[in-house]
């Protein structure tokens, strides 16, 4: 699958685009991270250095060091190479504009789901948002519209797994509509997670409106 291709499967709303990352940038992703010890914080090291642990995706942006060590490049690279195609449902990064930056757009998150639909037609998701854009609803926002996308092709049950102490993710299932269905021990992260489900499309969300005015005279 080209560039052009992927370009065709990103996600847009009026807040976020949700961009295919591809290959090429996921094998920078392992390269980077091969070479420096993704758990070390950056901070205090000079530009150079820091510039050193990003990866550049011409024009998009930069995708930062604290979202690297996240990104299951490897484990996607392998699904990729076994069918190219897979590209659409595995990583995308998230980016909102930015008119300072100087592709006038910002990479502040990725998001993807571990597959295509299953045979019950259900997809999962996991995502991870730069601490510094936390609390803007971009996770939700993000998930929200990956997982229309997915129901436009074919999928039919939203799923989500977090851990019990990651309150602000249980927020994001709460708010998309999912509901908890118990918990299951993921193999990958050696940890039990809540697992979070709810079937597509999901429930539009729910707009507060202002109060109604009392017609009440004294």
């Amino acid at each position: 699958m080209g560039d052009d291709e992927r370009a065709a499967d990103d996600i847009a709303t009026d807040r976020l685009s949700l961009m295919v990352m591809p290959g090429w940038l996921l094998e920078q992703v392992v390269s980077v991270l091969a070479t420096s010890d993704a758990a070390d914080p950056i901070e205090g090291l000079g530009p150079a250095a820091a510039s050193a642990q990003e990866v550049s995706w011409p024009e998009v942006g930069v995708v930062p060091h604290e979202l690297l060590d996240s990104v299951p490049a490897g484990r996607r690279l392998e699904q990729l190479a076994s069918d190219p195609e897979l590209a659409p449902w595995l990583v995308r990064a998230i980016v909102v504009a930015d008119a300072s930056a100087p592709t006038g757009r910002r990479v502040v998150g990725h998001l993807g789901g571990h597959g295509p639909p299953d045979e019950d037609g259900m997809v999962e998701v996991g995502y991870t948002v730069l601490v510094s854009e936390r609390g803007r609803g971009l996770a939700t926002a993000a998930a929200r519209a990956w997982f229309d996308w997915a129901h436009a092709h074919g999928a039919r049950v939203a799923r989500l797994s977090t851990v019990p102490g990651n309150g602000p993710s249980r927020a994001v299932a709460r708010k998309l509509g999912l509901v908890e269905i118990g918990a299951e021990w993921d193999e990958d992260d050696a940890c039990w997670e809540l697992v979070y489900e709810a079937p597509l499309p999901l429930t539009p969300p729910v707009t507060e409106q202002p109060p109604t005015p009392s017609t009440d005279r004294f």
